[in-house]
């Protein structure tokens, strides 16, 4: 799936479900092509960014952070943070700021997490250029009703390089 339909249905969708059904979609970097690294869950975690600030009239714009990777050949890991944005400095993540999803087989969600109370992590923005955005993001999120196993709760620490799409709704 090119960039640019990538992020245009991580907007219209609001979420990153059913984004592996594309069979040109993410595929899982080596080394120095990642532009995501992180440890997820106690394990080390690389991957591709993208970034979209997306402006509203009458509202603050809104960061979206994505993170994902291909895991297998039909297995895919996303990670999205979305928060009220200002320029860089450091965001309190609440709730519904962050979430971690599993995909298998193109389009199945397998297991999903979402920070669910007010200071569940962070996202930090060290410097948003015009086409660049980098940062550091950490959180903790809880199974989402239905996940299994229920009751789960998910950790994600990382940093990320990402380019930078503007959208003026």
């Amino acid at each position: 799936m090119p960039r640019a339909k990538l992020l245009a249905a991580l907007l219209s969708a609001g979420v990153v479900f059913g984004l592996g059904a594309c069979k040109d979609g993410p595929t899982e970097p080596i080394g120095a092509e990642a532009s995501f690294h992180a440890v997820w869950n106690g394990r080390e975690w690389e991957g591709q960014a993208d970034a979209v600030l997306r402006s509203w009239p009458s509202a603050l714009d809104t960061l979206y952070v994505v993170g994902w990777r291909r895991t297998g050949s039909e297995e895919e890991e996303y990670v999205l943070v979305k928060v009220p944005y200002t320029g860089p400095g450091t965001y309190v993540l609440g709730p519904g700021s962050a979430r971690m999803s599993y995909i298998v087989g193109g389009d199945a969600l397998a297991a999903e997490y979402e920070t669910g109370a007010e200071g569940a992590g962070t996202l930090r923005i060290q410097t948003a250029a015009a086409e660049t955005i980098t940062g550091e993001v950490q959180f903790h999120a809880a199974a989402k009703p239905g996940a299994r196993p229920a009751g789960a709760t998910a950790a994600f620490v990382g940093e990320f390089t990402a380019p930078l799409a503007l959208d003026p709704n």
